[in-house]
């Protein structure tokens, strides 16, 4: 698969006619459960391949979405959790680590998902 047939696959159903299986790596935008969840959890969104579809699930997201309170919004997060864990929706067969090496003289080193996209040695210096 080509590299822009992958990438529309990733985002795009249409496109993942006939693939049972792709290999691709996830990851939050923010440290917040919720925010992958409506991307792979609501009916229609990008990254629901299995076109999960939950009347409940839906309202509990939902609700957690108008919810400030941290500790009531992550109550109502596992309770959706439950009932899409429970329908085996995604398989995941390997975890891609990464490794980052630091020590004391070194600071500056970006060791999230956002290394993909920048340039790698810019903001490595030494520590003070």
């Amino acid at each position: 698969m080509g590299a822009l047939a992958f990438q529309q696959a990733s985002y795009d159903a249409s496109k993942r006619k006939g693939i049972d299986l792709l290999f691709t790596s996830s990851f939050n935008s923010v440290s917040d459960p919720l925010e992958p969840a409506l991307f792979s959890y609501l009916k229609g969104q990008p990254y629901n391949y299995t076109d999960y579809d939950d009347t409940e699930t839906a309202k509990l997201l939902e609700r957690a979405t108008r919810t400030f309170d941290g500790t009531e919004r992550a109550k109502i997060v596992i309770e959706a959790q439950r009932r899409w864990e429970a329908e085996n929706l995604n398989i995941p067969l390997v975890a891609a680590n990464t490794v980052t090496f630091l020590n004391k003289r070194l600071a500056g080193v970006v060791t999230s998902f956002a290394y993909w996209s920048m340039p790698k040695m810019a903001f490595i210096g030494a520590a003070e």
